[in-house]
């Protein structure tokens, strides 16, 4: 099975790094769906993205400006949740992530969207506080470049429809995240 590739419209006008877990899933009755670019993106199958997609817009950005990876870029044996090698499969990949985004952004300037809490928390090394704490913004969960281990400023980005950052409740989020896109 081949891994999905990276996905991005033009180098030159990325705004944020997406950032996914790894492409596991199991969703063609308990086997992998295999996907021709991370999360599916411009797929058939519209499931994956469709929820990140409309969070993306709601902060004013869209598929045409992103560059779309995953952190573990090969399908693994279990979904992210259900893989307790999970963190040690991503440690593997970390230097390979970091020297690909170094690839299209030397600075270091653009930052990374991370759609989900063990990424976020493994890259940062610290336990970061709740989605719903960071969402309802009762509590900071952006992460600093010196922080974390790509050396990127880290956005809390959750894919999950329960922060759906465009509900009115995460208004306040909504418009920090905004305004670091400009």
């Amino acid at each position: 099975m081949h891994s999905p590739k990276p996905f991005f419209t033009d180098l030159k006008k990325v705004k944020a790094i997406l950032l996914g877990a790894d492409p596991s899933n199991n969703s063609n009755k308990g086997r992998a769906v295999q996907l021709q670019h991370v999360f599916g993106i411009n797929g058939k199958d519209k499931r994956y993205f469709m929820g990140i997609e409309k969070n993306l817009a709601a902060i004013g950005l869209s598929r045409y400006n992103i560059y779309a990876q995953n952190l573990i870029q090969s399908y693994q044996p279990e979904e992210t949740g259900k893989n307790i090698h999970w963190q040690e499969v991503a440690a593997k990949w970390v230097e390979i992530l970091k020297k690909e985004l170094d690839s299209i952004d030397p600075g270091r300037k653009i930052p990374v969207l991370v759609t989900a809490q063990i990424v976020i928390e493994f890259l940062s090394m610290e336990p970061l506080p709740s989605p719903k704490e960071i969402y309802l913004s009762q509590a900071d969960g952006i992460v600093k470049p010196e922080e974390n281990k790509l050396g990127r400023t880290l956005i809390p980005f959750y894919r999950h429809y329960s922060y759906a950052i465009g509900k009115e409740e995460y208004a306040e989020y909504k418009n920090r995240v905004r305004m670091l896109f400009g």
